[in-house]
């Protein structure tokens, strides 16, 4: 959570954020991996839909040079995921 901070000062709020609110697919990919949860059809097609948009954004920002604060952003969802899982 102490790379939150830093991704918003890195990037736009918008970014940071949207790229956090992903963390529950991040726990899915996670409970899938570590505990052997199966992922449903309806999930898993959300998983690729959430994993397209943080690649746009990635690529939008990349020549905005931004990318620190996304990649901030996609630590925070994901240490968040690990406690969560």
């Amino acid at each position: 959570m102490a790379c939150f901070p830093s991704a918003i000062v890195s990037t736009t709020a918008a970014n940071a954020l949207g790229i956090y609110s992903s963390n529950p697919i991040f726990a899915a990919l996670l409970a899938y991996l570590l505990l052997g949860e199966r992922i449903a059809v309806s999930l898993a097609v959300a998983i690729v839909l959430v994993l397209t948009g943080i690649v746009l954004v990635f690529v939008a920002d990349f020549r905005a040079g931004r990318v620190l604060g996304n990649v901030l952003a996609l630590v925070t969802a994901a240490a968040l995921a690990g406690y969560l899982v």
